[in-house]
């Protein structure tokens, strides 16, 4: 049976374990929340490196792909420095690409209509693919990166000042 942990510092409430077959292949896939505690989460990246067939990281990325820049997290690469024989995930490359292409599918196939439309999106840094499809789709896009991430209370509403915000801002961040 192959497994698959996810490590993640959310909380542990939602932990669960299922098992099902896949392809013919039984797996069993397991959540694990570490509830913010950084060096318990790590202690297990450690423990399970070699002992399980991948592992995923939750609550938290490696980096973050914006306006064709990707921006690393040093806390994320410490977290899990010492897995070094398990494949592992957080979803980064693969988050934009389907939620941007989702946008799309909803125009093209499902016929809506987002011209002109207001769009919150909280964190336009970490969920990028769907920001540039809301924003190519002609959406009014209102970014609460300042306002979520930092505690700045000030919406950016311009795509122009939110890209340049980000080049200037998140490699310091």
């Amino acid at each position: 049976m192959k497994q698959v942990t996810s490590v993640s510092i959310g909380s542990s409430k939602r932990d669960h374990v299922v098992e099902m077959e896949l392809l013919g292949q039984p797996f069993r896939i397991a959540r694990e929340g570490y509830d913010g505690d950084i060096a318990a989460a790590a202690n297990r990246f450690r423990e399970l490196d070699g002992k399980v067939d991948a592992l995923g990281m939750g609550g938290i990325d490696i980096f973050l792909r914006a306006d064709g820049r990707r921006y690393n997290f040093r806390e994320s690469k410490k977290l899990v420095d010492c897995v070094k024989k398990t494949p592992l995930l957080d979803g980064s490359g693969l988050k934009g690409p389907i939620e941007g292409s989702t946008v799309k599918f909803l125009q093209d196939e499902m016929g809506l209509d987002l011209e002109g439309k207001k769009v919150l999106i909280p964190s336009t840094v970490d969920r990028w693919g769907i920001a540039e499809a809301f924003h190519d789709a002609g959406c009014e896009i209102l970014a609460g990166d300042l306002v979520y991430a930092v505690g700045i209370p000030t919406w950016i509403r311009s795509w122009t000042s939110l890209r340049m915000l980000i080049r200037i801002a998140a490699p310091v961040i």
